[in-house]
């Protein structure tokens, strides 16, 4: 037998070579956790971007469409009485104040007026705005074929159609010369071809005289009305949008009209996530009191505060009156991703929005 040499018994690696095989498994494993993080922090980042893109899109397609409506209605008539009370009967809820502006500014912490404490989450140094508009799609919009007021305690609609009211809605009707909001008290399901309004309790109804006279609602100088067939009916829909927080987390609100236990109430719904402040400024005219001369437009944004200071306010009979709403909303992520892949915080995005109001555009 031939003896083995020692170097034929030493086989493998020797420590040098294992330490440069750890060293470079080490840094190979360390490249690919390297860019499984990096690409994980991509993808967070522009999962919240596409969050934040999608909050922008849908905040700014409602919002536009609710503000460039706003003092529309069926008939286009701006001579229009509300006959709705709080349950107290004490003011005209901020729902059914068209005379106080179709559209009405907040600034900051300005307070809006006639709102029920509902509106407790609002963020202070954000503004808000109030938007008075009828709902005119064909789902909701009828003609009138009759007006019964044959009865001195409950008058009545007969409609071309049958349409989705129920009680306690709140209701817009007009003919060429004048409207009026009310409440209806039946019918007690939907769909229906007749609707009908009283005094009845929770009803917030204080009179069924719809007749428009100048600052009538409600007051004495009340006037009966049929209207004629052909006229309009409608729900009425205003809202209040603004920024509120719940536990912490900021967002566009949209207060609306609510029906609880009968009686005609609002309540808050969260629309958009993610919003982090809200700031309105706007474009005014002045009217002359001369209807031949044509009103002078402004050449500057205002703060809504600015209006608010003026004799008048944002109502039919001001002078003064807006034109077009910019609106910039502040988006922030919910997760702290930072856009640099390192700092720990939340994106943040802004972006503004012009709306032109419809019913302003060639209206004198």
């Amino acid at each position: 037998m031939k003896p083995i040499h020692s170097s034929q018994r030493m086989l493998g690696v020797t420590l040098v070579e294992l330490m440069v095989g750890i060293a470079l498994g080490i840094f190979l494993v360390g490249g690919v956790i390297s860019l499984f993080t990096s690409n994980q922090q991509n993808f967070r980042v522009n999962d919240n971007l596409a969050r934040l893109q999608e909050s922008a899109r849908f905040a700014y397609e409602q919002m536009n469409r609710e503000i460039r409506d706003a003092g529309t209605n069926p008939c286009g008539v701006r001579a229009v009485n509300s006959v709705v009370r709080t349950p107290t009967a004490a003011v005209t809820p901020w729902w059914g104040d068209w005379n106080a502006g179709t559209v009405r500014g907040y600034d900051g912490s300005e307070a809006i007026l006639n709102v029920a404490s509902s509106i407790d989450n609002r963020v202070s140094g954000t503004d808000a705005i109030v938007v008075m508009r009828t709902q005119n799609d064909d789902g909701q919009l009828r003609a009138i074929t009759a007006h019964d007021l044959s009865d001195p305690n409950s008058h009545k609609f007969t409609l071309n159609a049958s349409a989705q009211f129920s009680e306690q809605d709140l209701m817009f009707v007009c003919d060429s010369n004048s409207g009026a909001i009310f409440e209806i008290v039946t019918p007690a399901s939907a769909p229906a071809t007749e609707v009908s309004y009283d005094l009845s309790a929770p009803v917030a109804n204080c009179s069924l005289l719809l007749g428009w006279a100048n600052n009538v609602d409600c007051n004495t100088n009340a006037v009966t009305k049929t209207f004629a067939v052909g006229s309009y009916i409608t729900k009425f829909d205003p809202a209040i949008w603004y920024i509120g927080d719940i536990a912490g987390k900021r967002a566009l609100f949209r207060e609306t009209m609510h029906k609880a236990g009968g009686a005609v109430s609002t309540e808050r719904r969260e629309y958009v996530p993610d919003v982090h402040d809200m700031q309105i400024t706007y474009l005014m005219r002045t009217k002359s009191t001369d209807p031949a001369i044509a009103p002078t437009l402004a050449t500057n944004w205002v703060e809504a505060s600015v209006v608010n200071s003026q004799t008048g306010t944002w109502s039919a009979t001001n002078l003064a009156e807006a034109v077009a709403v910019k609106i910039e909303l502040t988006f922030r992520s919910k997760e702290s991703v930072g856009s640099d892949g390192v700092t720990s915080a939340p994106l943040e995005r802004k972006s503004i929005a012009v709306i032109s109001l419809r019913n302003r555009e060639l209206v004198r």
